[in-house]
């Protein structure tokens, strides 16, 4: 009696494991990566070893533009990547075999590439007192803001002001949350 439902079990792993498979692990989607630095591009594939492409896909004003990555690579499940120097806001990673496209696999939701940092708000690409100092100025002086203006808004509320300031302090002096990414 109990060894039937492990039989039946058993039966339907092995099926699913005799059909080769591609499973993109990172950017699989939420990540935010700064354009021109280095990031690993995983995957796991299943009864598949052949060489695989890897494709970006990134949508702007609704157009999507793919572009290759690589187009033949080991099928190791890892890739190093040094992205590029244009930021998007809605890109996917597709992973599939060179021949004929099948198996392949899409990032289960995009990624976003950036070209700040965020709570770096004076542009040096370092958050410090320098970027409190900004901040300050541009909300109480009339300094310049932040470009693009999202770098300022260090606690990822939408907006910058004081509240950004305060987090920014607690942040660099009392071993608070780093900068959020975007608007949380």
């Amino acid at each position: 009696y109990c060894s039937k439902p492990h039989f039946v079990m058993q039966r339907v792993l092995d099926w699913f494991k005799t059909y080769p498979s591609i499973e993109v692990i990172s950017p699989n989607g939420g990540e935010v990566w700064l354009v021109e630095d280095t990031h690993d591009i995983l995957w796991e594939s299943f009864s598949f070893d052949d060489s695989v492409r890897i494709e970006l896909c990134c949508t702007d004003g609704g157009v999507l533009t793919c572009s290759t990555i690589v187009d033949t690579t080991t099928n190791d499940g890892l890739y190093s990547w040094t992205l590029p120097d244009t930021p998007w806001d809605s890109c996917l990673i597709i992973i599939s075999d060179v021949d004929n496209a099948i198996p392949s696999d899409t990032s289960d939701d995009y990624f976003s590439m950036i070209d700040y940092v965020f709570g770096d708000a004076n542009g040096d690409w370092v958050v410090d007192l320098g970027d409190v100092v900004f901040l300050i100025n541009y909300l109480y002086k009339e300094g310049d803001p932040p470009v693009p203006l999202a770098a300022g808004d260090a606690n990822g509320d939408c907006v910058v002001d004081l509240g950004d300031v305060v987090y920014l302090i607690n942040y660099l002096y009392k071993g608070g949350d780093p900068p959020l990414p975007g608007c949380a």
